[in-house]
């Protein structure tokens, strides 16, 4: 009346896939460099379109509240010398130059 026999089995079997599960989908090189957050001033971040270009972080607080006035969302892009980058989605790229004007 030994009931302890399949349990040991089913132990054994689950700990054998949950190692066979770790060396199949381990990654097949190790992520060692650190990854660089993405900075506008080389182009255009996915569909995103930069707007303004340089402004100081204390600006850009007014500059993104007059376009959502306008209704139009916006995101910001930190740059590598401390500047901060205006986008906006590309189809209200044109509409927000205006409002922003020059």
């Amino acid at each position: 009346m030994s009931s302890a026999g399949p349990f040991v089995v089913a132990l054994l079997v689950v700990g054998l896939l949950i190692l066979t599960t770790r060396w199949v989908f381990r990654p097949s090189r190790p992520n060692v460099t650190p990854r660089r957050p993405p900075d506008a001033s080389e182009g255009a971040i996915g569909l995103l379109t930069v707007v303004l270009s340089g402004v100081g972080k204390e600006d850009v607080d007014v500059r993104r509240a007059v376009l959502s006035d306008a209704g139009i969302r916006s995101s910001v892009s930190n740059r590598r010398d401390g500047t901060v980058d205006v986008l906006v989605f590309a189809a209200d790229a044109d509409k927000a130059r205006v409002i922003l004007g020059p």
